[in-house]
């Protein structure tokens, strides 16, 4: 546990401080008690850095910091240090920024209802695995382009088109085990 330094101590208080080092979980701060090895409380949720004035709480046998009162850089990269499991409980959540990053090793959605709005969506996957009961999609134009080898396994399929279908091919192979049904007002081959 943190322990004043040097050994002269004024009983419990609560008072302000400049933190001189950050070793991981222990910092060594400057204040009216000289330099003072604390420990960094659960509640100082904001990693602090050297130079950053911080409220640290002296008791009779540790100190703490408790808090991060002012950072020396304001500009520089804020740090939010949680415990390894983290939950938030709200009952309506906004996050809003100019820009958002999100990283994970493993990352989980889940809920009834999930709405997404973009102007541009890029998706940048090694492999996407989707199991879906129903998908609906209502697009003004879809393009697909596959580089290599596109499979459509269906039990049945069917594609409706108001105007007109093209397909257009170097090779194509038609083949069914039972029947095979053209039907047209014109019908050309060849």
């Amino acid at each position: 546990m943190g322990q004043p330094m040097p050994k002269a101590y004024y009983g419990n208080m609560l008072t302000e401080a400049t933190v001189q080092s950050v070793d991981g979980q222990a910092l060594v701060v400057l204040g009216p008690c000289g330099l003072v090895m604390c420990q960094l409380a659960a509640s100082c949720l904001l990693q602090p850095k050297p130079k950053d004035l911080v409220a640290v709480a002296l008791l009779e046998n540790s100190a703490w910091v408790v808090s991060v009162l002012k950072q020396a850089k304001p500009t520089q990269e804020a740090q939010l240090t949680l415990p390894r499991h983290t939950k938030i409980v709200a009952e309506s959540l906004d996050l809003e920024s100019s820009t958002m990053g999100l990283s994970a090793k493993v990352l989980s959605l889940t809920g009834n209802v999930f709405l997404v709005g973009f102007g541009l969506v890029k998706q940048f996957v090694c492999t996407l695995v989707e199991r879906v009961t129903k998908k609906i999609g209502s697009y003004h134009t879809l393009e697909q382009n596959v580089d290599d080898l596109a499979i459509l396994a269906a039990y049945r399929a069917k594609i409706n088109v108001k105007t007109s279908y093209r397909l257009r091919s170097e090779n194509y192979d038609l083949k069914a085990d039972k029947q095979v049904d053209i039907d047209g007002e014109h019908i050309k081959i060849g």
